[in-house]
């Protein structure tokens, strides 16, 4: 997955498909985790490891786009500024959650025997950005 992150006035990629496998063993270390978990973290923000995994992936950026990788952490990164640009480009890319028409007639359910069978679908993971509380200071 290929996403364009705008971060501190500069055009990014980050490639999401093209980690590499010394990129791959630096994230399971840090954050002790398996590589399909850091990518799941990734569209997961109410996981607690979100934020290194966005971490994680900033590192991964800078080496994608010919800057100095230095160990994961071991820099100051704002990360809320860069997570809000990470958040805006996967939400640029993800598709729009497909909402259910209404049951025209609720608290009635058809037999189990009538049912069609459930489609098999893979499922996208849903990504959910939540607004911070107002400050009292706006008030």
């Amino acid at each position: 997955m290929m996403l364009k992150i705008d971060y501190q006035d500069r055009a990014w990629q980050l490639d999401l498909d093209e980690v590499t496998l010394e990129e791959g063993i630096a994230i399971q270390d840090y954050l002790g985790v398996t590589l399909g978990q850091w990518y799941s973290d990734l569209f997961d923000i109410k996981s607690m490891n979100w934020l290194k995994s966005a971490a994680c992936a900033h590192w991964v950026m800078l080496g994608q786009n010919g800057e100095q990788q230095p160990p994961i952490g071991s820099y100051r990164l704002p990360v809320l500024v860069f997570a809000d640009a990470l958040l805006t480009a996967i939400q640029a890319v993800m598709p729009e959650e497909e909402e259910k028409p209404p049951d025209p007639t609720p608290g009635r359910r058809r037999p189990a025997s009538a049912r069609s069978p459930a489609p098999s679908r893979t499922r996208t993971p849903t990504l959910r950005r939540t607004s911070a509380p107002a400050s009292p200071a706006d008030g």
